[in-house]
C-alpha cells in the first residue's frame, strides 16, 4: 500500500465518523420527536451500517 492510498482512506474513514455522527444526531432528534418503533428500528439499521461501512 503507498502513502497516498493510505492517507486517502484516513480521510473516508474521517469522513465516514463525521457523516456517522450527524446521522446519528439526526437519529436520535427523530427518535425523540417521533417514538414510531418502525422508524427506530430504521435508524439504528442504518446507524450500524454506517459505522460498519466507516470501519471497513
Amino acid at each position: 500500500m503507498t502513502r497516498n492510498s493510505e492517507d486517502e482512506d484516513k480521510h473516508l474513514f474521517e469522513m465516514g465518523l463525521v457523516y456517522g455522527a450527524i446521522l446519528g444526531c439526526l437519529g436520535l432528534i427523530a427518535l425523540i420527536m417521533f417514538s414510531e418503533p418502525r422508524l427506530i428500528i430504521a435508524c439504528l439499521i442504518f446507524l450500524i451500517w454506517i459505522l460498519v461501512f466507516s470501519l471497513i
